[in-house]
């Protein structure tokens, strides 16, 4: 069970179904309640299960119990990778990983190239908006605070954000201190943190002290779109997001929730829920 579970958890879908207590020819045999039950079974996994590198959010399981008559039970465990980490079963020391129908070891080599390739970190930035105006001009004014996440399983040191503002309406834009203007409604945003300089790993978020600012008029510009793309190293990640104005917007924090984003890696793509 650990080794399907494992395989599971390494595959590229990072999830899957393992159905206990069918027969090799697929009749449902069951098994009794007092030889398994769910309580023994998330206690199995917990304990046979680890991770290289250790999984800041631990993987999701749902086990559930079919009754199949004669005091015998059928269980569904479905399996959800949170981290993108290399799983191995303490009970056998290896690694293993799904394909297809088969269920594959991997080797010493095989599992130190997982390994490098899901040891990455993997940033992405999100936004705090304020809404200021004023009451002589029907103009307003939208200040942008960046935020750079990062779900990776090693802190992100040097990471170079493009943010590109687009919409029917912005009259004017500036940035501020260490943003760079590229473009008009274009910038660059440099997080460079010197290696070794975060002694707690991870960190939820890292605000910069830099700003966006666009004059906007709210009549003519119905909806702000924003692009981000945001690099460090060989991880490049991608996020949209939608501001909608109303002209009769009052000075307030608002934030700005993505339409759609993903991170992307040479490897692999993530998406983020």
């Amino acid at each position: 069970m650990l080794k399907s579970i494992v395989g599971f958890l390494n595959s590229a879908e990072g999830e899957g179904l393992l159905i206990v207590g069918v027969s090799d020819r697929k009749e449902i045999a069951g098994i009794p309640k007092d030889h398994l039950n769910k309580e023994k079974i998330r206690n199995w996994i917990r304990d046979g299960i680890s991770s290289v590198p250790r999984a800041v959010t631990p993987p999701e399981y749902d086990i559930i119990e079919v009754d199949v008559g004669e005091g015998k039970y059928v269980y569904l465990i479905e399996a959800c990778r949170r981290d993108d980490v290399v799983y191995f079963s303490r009970e056998s020391g290896c690694a293993y990983v799904r394909i297809g129908d088969s269920t594959n070891r991997l080797d010493l080599n095989e599992s130190l190239e997982l390994v490098a390739k899901k040891s990455l970190a993997k940033p992405y930035v999100v936004f705090k908006c304020k809404i200021t105006r004023d009451p002589s001009s029907p103009t307003i004014n939208l200040a942008f605070e960046p935020i750079f996440r990062n779900i990776g399983s090693k802190p992100a040191f040097y990471v170079t954000a493009i943010i590109d503002i687009t919409g029917k309406g912005i009259l004017d834009s500036q940035a501020e201190e260490n943003i760079m203007k590229l473009k008009d409604h274009e910038f660059q945003v440099s997080a460079g943190f010197i290696p070794l300089s975060i002694p707690v790993y991870p960190i939820d978020e890292v605000k910069k002290d830099a700003r966006i600012i666009l004059t906007v008029d709210p009549v003519m510009s119905r909806k702000i779109k924003i692009e981000v793309k945001c690099y460090e190293m060989e991880v490049m990640s991608q996020a949209y997001y939608e501001i909608e104005l109303t002209p009769d917007m009052e000075g307030k924090i608002i934030k700005i929730e993505p339409t759609k984003k993903r991170i992307q890696t040479l490897y692999d793509t993530w998406s983020l829920k």
